[in-house]
Parts: structure tokens; sequence; C-alpha cells
């Protein structure tokens, strides 16, 4: 009977390990997504800067354009630091199912012990 129980055990480590390769790899996707939005806006506020500077007599002050790249720029920083938050959860949890399965997938230092949970 324990041996059954053990069985399942593993394919539930099993199924935990694969969704959270899958929610890791999401993640990362997502970031790059995210980088090349903010990177090509960020482009096209500085082409907007200097363009309205050539101007002699500019609708409105080329600032606006300079304080708009600084607060786009703070949002993502916010936003990085909170992917790189959920990015280092879903790669725990793949050590730790990584860890109860036996397997070195996308570990570089093995644990002396099993962790429990």
């Amino acid at each position: 009977m324990a041996d059954n129980s053990t069985n399942t055990i593993n394919e539930i480590a099993k199924f935990e390990l694969e969704k959270a390769i899958a929610y890791r790899n999401f993640e990362i996707d997502l970031f790059w997504k995210r980088g090349w939005f903010f990177g090509v806006l960020l482009l096209a506020i500085v082409t907007g800067f200097y363009t309205l500077k050539s101007l002699k007599e500019p609708l409105f002050p080329p600032v606006c354009l300079a304080f708009l790249g600084v607060l786009i720029s703070l949002i993502q920083c916010l936003m990085n630091r909170g992917s790189k938050y959920w990015q280092e959860r879903w790669e725990y949890v793949t050590k730790n199912r990584e860890s109860v399965i036996g397997v070195a997938l996308t570990k570089t230092k093995m644990f002396a012990r099993t962790e429990r949970f």
C-alpha cells in the first residue's frame, strides 16, 4: 500500500514540476515582451523629443516629453522588479519539485536532504 501512495506522490510532484517550469518560462517570456514594449516606447519618446527640439515653435515644450520619458522609465523599473519576483518564485518552486523527484533539470547545486512541504 505504501508503494502505491509513493507512486501517487511522485506523479503529483512530476505534474507540479511540469507546471512550475511552464509558468517560469511564461514569466520569462512576459519579461521580454514588456522589455521590448517599453524599449520601443522610450525610443519613440526620444525621437519626439529631438523632433520637437528642432522645431522653431513647438506645440508644447520638449521638457514635457522628457518628463514623460522619466515617468515611463520609472514604471518600467517597477514592472521589472515585479517580474523578477514572480520569476524567482517559480524558479524556487521548480527547484523544490526537482529535489522531491530527485532530478536536476535546472539546478546547478544539489541539496543534501529532501525538503518537506
